[in-house]
């Protein structure tokens, strides 16, 4: 037999993007889904720590960090972190420019200062920004995901 195997993303597929949290429709069409022998998998650009966990489901596979890390329950399918020296260049350009940066590792999200924009997107997954003090250490960990923090007058101008 086949296998059958269905992903989804999360804002906007799995949740609703107007009332921020997982149908009832949604729910129960992963539960039919599931009594089919249909596998259930998420693609997402999130982090594993802020993929969202929903009552009586569980996903088969997920894709994180836009298909960088993925992972079915313990086992790591396909890991691709981002190289040491190029997490080195964007610290020190962001350094340079005096924003700070957010990194995120397959267990951890952690931030080397604040932002409203850092602070937005990761209110936007209904996670709080963490300032860590050990920022250098996760920094030298395998990093998958770097969010620069940006100012609006950082924006290119619109012609």
């Amino acid at each position: 037999m086949d296998t059958k195997i269905i992903f989804f993303d999360i804002d906007g597929t799995l949740i609703d993007m107007k009332k921020k949290q997982i149908t009832e429709r949604m729910l129960d069409t992963l539960r039919r889904l599931r009594e089919r022998g249909i596998l259930l998998a998420i693609a997402t650009g999130r982090a594993p720590v802020a993929l969202p966990h929903f009552e009586g489901i569980e996903f088969d596979v997920l894709l994180t960090f836009n298909g960088s890390y993925c992972f079915a329950g313990e086992k790591t399918i396909f890991s691709n972190c981002l190289q040491p020296e190029d997490i080195e260049t964007i610290r020190r350009n962001a350094a340079a420019m005096n924003r700070p940066i957010a990194v995120a590792t397959k267990d951890r999200m952690a931030a080397s200062g604040t932002e409203p924009d850092l602070e937005e997107y990761y209110g936007f997954a209904r996670l709080k920004l963490e300032v860590a003090e050990d920022f250098d250490q996760v920094a030298q960990e395998d990093v998958y995901q770097i969010l620069a923090a940006c100012r609006r007058e950082d924006y290119p101008r619109m012609m």
